[in-house]
Parts: structure tokens; sequence; C-alpha cells
């Protein structure tokens, strides 16, 4: 697995203590290959559309789309006949834990519209046209869009389950006598330990 930054021509970069934020462009039928991102991160899609495979699941992505991904979350995507703008929210965990007592929820997550992409159209508004106040205004919405993300987590109807939670079940169950590490396990099912330990408590 590649561990990489922001792919696609970045128009413009903020920084927030804990936050990077970039509005990003992708040419019409560009592909990137899987590959993850060393920090969690939420994308918003602004205008255009893109497929994205993760987690065995394949994602299609329209305007006012909000997908977040856990740090180390491998992804490819394909986007569509249209250039593809999203706003990128990079969240240092670490960062963010330290500063705000706050956290990001452990599992894939994608909503579509709604109250989170209200959210994400203040923050990019914030970020686009900056004053003495936006620092304060960033910081506080970002911590609004982790309260809602980690609600989303939660709520059956807008959380993307990943396909090995039921395979994690089952290899605890058929082998409950052996004695079994987390990092078989996680080899077992193609994910990483301390993912397949966050999301299996949490499941």
């Amino acid at each position: 697995m590649t561990i990489t930054g922001v792919q696609g021509t970045i128009v413009r970069t903020g920084r927030e203590p804990g936050i990077v934020c970039h509005e990003v462009v992708y040419d019409s039928g560009q592909t990137l290959d899987a590959h993850a991102h060393a920090s969690a991160f939420v994308a918003f899609a602004m205008n255009g559309r893109y497929r994205e495979s993760a987690s065995g699941l394949q994602l299609d992505c329209l305007p006012r789309s909000v997908v977040f991904h856990p740090p180390a979350e491998e992804h490819s995507i394909a986007v569509g006949d249209a250039p593809l703008r999203c706003f990128i929210v990079e969240v240092d965990a670490s960062e963010i834990r330290r500063r705000y007592d706050a956290s990001a929820p452990a599992m894939l997550l994608k909503v579509d519209g709604g109250p989170m992409a209200a959210v994400l159209t203040n923050l990019y508004g914030e970020f686009r046209h900056s004053d003495a106040c936006s620092s304060l205004a960033i910081q506080g919405l970002i911590l609004q869009l982790l309260a809602g993300l980690s609600r989303t987590d939660y709520s059956d109807g807008e959380r993307v389950r990943e396909p090995w939670v039921d395979r994690v079940t089952e290899i605890l169950r058929d082998q409950f006598l052996a004695d079994l590490s987390l990092e078989e396990i996680a080899a077992e099912v193609g994910a990483w330990p301390a993912r397949v330990s966050a999301v299996f408590r949490r499941v």
C-alpha cells in the first residue's frame, strides 16, 4: 500500500491547529490508483462526480457527497466525465485529541447532502474568504463536523460497514480456543490491526 498526500491539482491550502484544508481539482476521466493517507480526512465533492473503491465497496459520489476516511484507509478513485472539485479536510487525530479532547470516527463513512454537507459548505466559505474571525470559526466548524460524523458512525442507515467485520466474528467464533493474535486476524481479513481493533469494538 502506498501512503501519499493529497493528489490532483491543489488550488489553495489553509492550516489551523490539527487541521489542513485543501481545495483540489481533478481532471475529467482521471484515475488515482490504490493509495492511502497518513491522516484521517474528509472529502467533500463540490462539482463533478467520481466513483471510489474502498474497504471492498464501490461508492458513487455526487456533488454534496461527504466521505470520511480513517488513517491508512486504502482507496482508489475514478473521476467522471467532467472535472471534479473537492474540498479536502485532513485531521491530525492526536492534535485534535490533545487540543479539543475530540476524536474522529474509526470507520469509513459516506453521507450524501444533509447537515454534514451544510457544515462543510460553511467551512469552505470560511476557508475561501477568511477574515480576522475565520480561524475561530473554522475550529468551531471542525468540532461540529467531527461530532456529526461520530453520530453518523452510530447510525446504521448512513454507516458504511466494512465487509470484513462479519468475517472477524466468524474467525473468533470458529477458533475461540486458538491463541489468535490481532495481527493474524487482521492479515486474514486484509486490514490494518489497529483498524480491526477500533472498528470491531465500535460495531
